[in-house]
């Protein structure tokens, strides 16, 4: 069966996890589809976190029942099943964001960006660049640049979240060969509502015993297109204040 994801998911310790996880349930399904689409969400957790290995031991949701399988949980609901992917967020030396997808491997900030996606790409996980206010300027800008003319850059895919202003398209996501989409929930209170809210659909089956391998085809090989809508810009403005008035050392 066909499955929606949201590809860009944060959690913080103030979280109600319980509550992130029903509401992408709900969002997910809110964006038009059934128990004939399986659910996804996308981890991309910051060095030092592991919530992913903290849910594989609990699920806090009463009537959910969870199981583990290579590279993802899949967790049984009373209407649908929903994958949850590990992934983590790096930040490299010239403070620009990437993602490697679907794993658990602790990779550390601080290595120049050549070498954080060569060895996201060596580690046999997905490479993506998620768009953030401000890091896609200046110097930043053409290391993406710089990055996306390199022999790797068919691997590399776009995440776009849910808090980039609609009138605001950068120049470099025309070079990008594929892109995903989610909701990049920042770290402060209420944002677990906003999990499933900006997703990704592909058509193409999961296959549910071996989901990470799956998962990997799909993003790299299979069409996708996006399904919800981005904020409005005074949701993105309110946000990115609070963002800015949010504890750095959030885990």
């Amino acid at each position: 069966m066909p499955i929606i994801f949201d590809a860009h998911v944060h959690i913080y310790s103030l979280y109600d996890i319980g509550r992130l996880l029903q509401f992408a349930v709900r969002n997910l399904m809110n964006l038009g589809f059934n128990s004939s689409t399986d659910l996804g969400i996308l981890l991309t957790e910051r060095q030092g976190q592991n919530h992913f290995e903290s849910l594989v031991s609990k699920v806090p949701v009463d009537g959910w029942r969870s199981e583990k399988r290579p590279g993802a949980l899949i967790c049984h609901t009373p209407h649908c099943k929903l994958f949850i992917f590990p992934g983590r967020q790096i930040v490299t030396a010239e403070k620009i964001e990437v993602h490697a997808l679907l794993t658990e491997y602790p990779f550390q900030d601080g290595e120049p960006l050549t070498d954080v996606v060569k060895n996201i790409h060596m580690s046999g996980c997905v490479a993506a660049v998620p768009w953030a206010p401000g890091k896609w300027f200046g110097a930043r800008g053409r290391h993406i640049a710089d990055l996306l003319n390199s022999d790797s850059s068919k691997q590399i895919l776009l995440n776009d979240p849910i808090g980039r202003p609609p009138f605001w398209t950068p120049s470099l996501y025309s070079k990008f060969k594929q892109t995903v989409y989610g909701t990049d929930p920042l770290p402060f209170k209420d944002q677990e509502s906003l999990v499933g809210t900006y997703a990704t659909h592909s058509d193409s089956t999961l296959d549910a015993e071996q989901p990470s391998l799956s998962m990997k085809n799909i993003l790299q090989h299979e069409k996708l297109a996006r399904y919800g809508s981005r904020l409005g810009w005074k949701r993105v403005l309110t946000r990115s204040l609070k963002a800015k008035r949010a504890p750095r050392d959030v885990d």
